[in-house]
């Protein structure tokens, strides 16, 4: 995982990750924070795309 990051973001994002930041340009790195922020930025090899986490039960942070 290292050596995939450490490439750089576009060769990152070549191999088929996404980079995903809240709409204050905080990256994301866990499923808490993804339900936390609820409106996402994510980033693909091919461009950008929003999200948004709608409210559910037991779809809480843990």
């Amino acid at each position: 995982m290292r050596e995939v990051t450490g490439q750089g973001p576009e060769k990152t994002l070549a191999s088929g990750f996404a980079i995903v930041k809240t709409k204050d340009g905080a990256l994301v790195t866990s499923r808490a924070q993804a339900l936390s922020s609820r409106d996402l930025d994510i980033r693909f090899r091919d461009g950008p795309v929003t999200a948004q986490i709608p409210p559910i039960p037991g779809n809480e942070p843990s």
